[in-house]
């Protein structure tokens, strides 16, 4: 009978709601500024339809976009308040070094924190947090720090020499986020992580954190579950999955080194942690968990791009003997008269640059849409005026994959950065790292990795490859990074 007396008042409330649901749905299709944009209408009323692909399916939303622009065109509204483009010709006005375009800070709330400078929202804020940094990243510091990425890269030759006399198969997936992980943290905190002494090059670690990745998608539209995560007791990690508890020490051990760097009465200079602290960036920028999410967007963001791109480099070029000798061939005429050590050299050879190009426009490793924000003008395109405010998104593979600009876009074809003519039309149009103010700052970083890497690794080893195929490289989930189906082992081989 209780139950029954509040009968009136829980009706008025699904009325309410349902009225509530109703109006908002009407204003969002025809009195919206976005309401001309074409999309599906389900996409305008609600971010569930956002929800449902990146969360539910697990990284499908980049795919969906897709199919949006192939059935509406150019433009397309993917949520109440966003819309993506896919027109190359358009990329640097979004992305560019004189507007002062703002980050989403909801897009970007995957990071945990609009407090690292990844994701800061303003670009003036921005600025100031990325000057800590910026030195660190210059052309010059990175040169010199050409020697010790080459010791973790001669480090990883010997592990592969003992795959080699063993004659078992290594995951070269593994040794590679292995390799980028310990230049990473190396650079970016007092101590590195050592991860090339693993011995399988912790396979389960890396398994583990996909589902931090996952994990970080749920993050965005609840924001609790990374911190619920991060607090869980660590003794109770011992009956999770294989590998969470190592991914968890990883990432509270990038929190403790920050924190104690922070502790220090005198800071060096031989991290970017400590460098932050050194610099003269505002006090209150200084705050030790502010730069603890500095830190760990480095050692997070670097890792995983770099050795998806060192993966496909790796993968590609093995399978296409033209490509493989001529590259070795180059390489073996450098190697005459350098030990494959020195980037001013590699960096001269063309046809490595070439490989390298081409394994950064053909990985889009940085796969996920990057979206922003005037918070003053109305940006126009084409016919559409966008009011202030609305989120205007792009992503990479828009333009690294569109026929119209790379011919043949999932063909790895290093002589597009060779032929005359077709050589220019793909610099103006090469964004591996986006464009404008906030451009990758690791830009360098990665660079000098990839080319040590690459050229030691085709000099001295021939590939044969185990139980592997282009499926275990092919973007299944679209996570900001690109990933493969869960039945994916990486990239297997035996090494000669």
């Amino acid at each position: 009978m209780a139950i029954l007396s509040y009968g009136p008042l829980l009706l008025g409330l699904v009325v309410i709601g349902l009225g509530s649901f109703v109006a908002v749905a009407i204003q969002r299709l025809y009195f919206h500024p976005l309401k001309n944009v074409p999309g599906p209408k389900l996409a305008a009323i609600t971010s569930a339809y956002e929800f449902y692909y990146d969360c539910i399916l697990i990284g499908k939303l980049h795919f969906k976009i897709n199919e949006l622009h192939e059935k509406y065109g150019p433009i397309v509204r993917i949520s109440p308040r966003e819309v993506h483009i896919r027109d190359p010709d358009f990329f640097d006005k979004v992305y560019n070094v004189t507007n002062k375009f703002s980050k989403d800070t909801f897009y970007y709330r995957f990071l945990d924190s609009s407090d690292g400078a990844l994701a800061t929202e303003t670009a003036e804020l921005h600025r100031i947090r990325r000057k800590a940094m910026n030195r660190f990243f210059s052309a010059d510091a990175i040169r010199r720090l050409s020697l010790p990425i080459a010791a973790n890269v001669e480090k990883l030759c010997k592990r592969l020499d003992e795959f080699k006399q063993s004659g078992k198969p290594v995951n070269l997936s593994n040794a590679f986020r292995c390799l980028v992980t310990d230049n990473t943290t190396d650079y970016v905190l007092p101590h590195g992580y050592n991860m090339l002494d693993n011995e399988d090059f912790a396979s389960t670690f890396h398994k583990q954190t996909k589902m931090f990745v996952i994990a970080s998608l749920w993050h965005r539209y609840f924001p609790f579950i990374l911190e619920v995560l991060m607090r869980t007791p660590r003794e109770l990690l011992k009956f999770a999955p294989p590998g969470s508890l190592e991914a968890y020490d990883f990432q509270m051990g990038i929190v403790r080194q920050t924190l104690e760097v922070a502790k220090s009465e005198k800071y060096s200079d031989d991290n970017v942690a400590a460098g932050i602290f050194n610099s003269d960036i505002p006090e209150s920028e200084k705050r030790p968990m502010r730069v603890v999410h500095d830190t760990r967007n480095l050692v997070g963001a670097g890792a995983e791009t770099t050795a998806t791109t060192l993966e496909m480099i790796v993968w590609k070029v093995s399978n296409d003997p033209a490509i493989l000798n001529k590259l070795k061939d180059e390489l073996k005429t450098a190697a005459e008269t350098d030990g494959l050590t020195s980037i001013d050299t590699l960096q001269k050879l063309p046809y490595l640059s070439a490989v390298i190009k081409e394994g950064l426009r053909r990985s889009i490793s940085v796969s996920g849409r990057m979206p922003r924000f005037d918070p003053r003008n109305p940006l126009v395109y084409k016919n559409y005026v966008l009011p202030p405010r609305t989120i205007v998104s792009m992503d990479i593979p828009g333009v690294s994959l569109n026929p119209d600009i790379f011919p043949d876009p999932l063909k790895f074809d290093p002589e597009r950065w060779l032929r005359p003519g077709e050589k220019e039309r793909s610099e103006k149009y090469f964004v591996p790292y986006g464009r404008g103010q906030r451009i990758c700052i690791g830009k360098e970083f990665a660079n000098v990795s990839l080319y040590l890497s690459v050229s030691n690794l085709f000099h001295r080893y021939n590939i044969e490859w185990y139980q592997t195929t282009d499926h275990d490289l092919e973007m299944v989930h679209e996570m900001f990074a690109p990933f493969p189906g869960p039945d994916s082992n990486g990239l297997r081989a035996y090494i000669r």
